[in-house]
């Protein structure tokens, strides 16, 4: 049987080991579990279908989506007549996918930082704590930075922002089932988002080329404006890297990569859990292949270009978008539109689907000047 090391215990590494009918050593440097603080948790109604005993995790419901453009005077409120969306408890979801590996007879090793990577004839090498260990194949889901697929020369350039979010008390006329979005590349420098929760709790974050704190504040002031909210902290900050960029390559010879090691991620939204879900099987296919120096099945590698390609176009839309705000004239319109089953993982698709289920172009309100206001030098 092939021997194959998984480095990183996240969402990618965890489905990576349970895709894998080898034998298979998991090793991560905290604990499992700890990761999923770091984003949202939203994925779409296909993404939480792929994830193995996700619904039981699902604790948020989402049918509208409220996207705002300040420095266009834009707004577009989106209603999908079915649920396209659901926030995800990451960390509980994480450390069931956790015991899934153990339970499945593979290794799960904590505390146990993996310092370099060596592909060899016939295998690769690990250098653990205790010293280097051979294995057939393996796979890299160390998450960004990425020390070990930036020393194969696997990891993309990518535009890394810093994400931090805080769950709230929320008052005001906050839609419970509603995602809201705000894109500000002159004011916040990013984008910011609201994803209410039970309770009149929400969790308010933003994504920025700044410092953590100074993106968090900035996240607040402009929700608080634009969706006419109250918002109050109620736990302690926490979050991570939001990537923008995309796959130069996901393997060199026995080495595979998946997850914010090598940018599998929607770079609108730096959301990753999509890709990761929709490539951990094919991928898992492939590293059987080259431990046991044979070709992949020309589906998986369908099924991997098919996903790569969605992700090339999630870049490209996210620079279009950057370039369509910065030249273009303010508009002052408040957009609805309404569709059958929002596209949440493909936003060209959406893109499209809201044009195509327009019910009113109104003339909407100015935003507040100071959030047309570059901060920024």
């Amino acid at each position: 049987m092939c021997r194959v090391a998984v480095v990183g215990a996240g969402v990618a590494g965890l489905l990576s080991a349970l895709n894998l009918n080898c034998e298979v050593e998991v090793f991560e440097a905290a604990k499992p579990g700890l990761r999923g603080r770091r984003c949202t948790g939203v994925v779409s109604r296909a993404t939480l279908a792929r994830l193995p005993r996700a619904r039981r995790f699902a604790v948020q419901r989402y049918s509208g989506l409220e996207v705002s453009v300040p420095e266009l005077d834009l707004r577009l409120s989106l209603s999908s007549r079915t649920t396209f969306a659901y926030k995800l408890d990451r960390g509980a979801h994480e450390l069931e996918l956790a015991r899934m590996v153990e339970d499945k007879g593979h290794r799960l090793l904590q505390r146990t930082p993996i310092r370099a990577v060596k592909p060899k004839a016939g295998g690769v090498e690990l250098l653990l704590p205790t010293g280097w260990r051979r294995y057939d194949a393996a796979v890299l889901a160390e998450g960004y930075p990425a020390t070990l697929a930036r020393s194969l020369n696997l990891a993309p350039t990518v535009e890394a922002r810093v994400g931090i979010q805080a769950l709230v008390r929320i008052g005001g006329a906050l839609d419970p089932e509603t995602l809201y979005v705000a894109y500000s590349p002159r004011f916040l420098r990013g984008f910011a988002w609201v994803v209410p929760l039970d309770g009149g709790r929400a969790l308010v974050g933003g994504a920025a080329l700044s410092r953590g704190l100074e993106t968090l504040s900035r996240a607040i002031r402009l929700c608080s404006k634009l969706f006419k909210l109250k918002i109050e902290i109620s736990s302690e900050k926490f979050g991570g890297y939001v990537l923008r960029g995309y796959p130069r390559s996901l393997a060199k010879g026995r080495v595979v990569a998946l997850g914010d090691a090598v940018a599998t991620v929607k770079s609108l939204s730096g959301g990753g859990l999509y890709a990761v879900s929709a490539l951990a099987r094919p991928l898992a296919e492939l590293v059987e292949a080259a431990a046991t120096a044979r070709e992949p099945g020309a589906g998986s590698l369908a099924e991997i270009e098919k996903v790569l390609k969605t992700l090339r176009r999630s870049y490209a839309l996210s620079e279009t978008f950057d370039r369509a705000i910065a030249s273009a004239p303010k508009l002052g319109l408040k957009l609805e539109a309404e569709v059958r089953d929002l596209e949440y993982d493909d936003h060209a698709v959406a893109i499209l689907q809201a044009l195509a289920g327009l019910k009113s172009v109104k003339r909407g309100e100015r935003f507040p000047e100071h959030i047309n206001t570059p901060v920024y030098a």
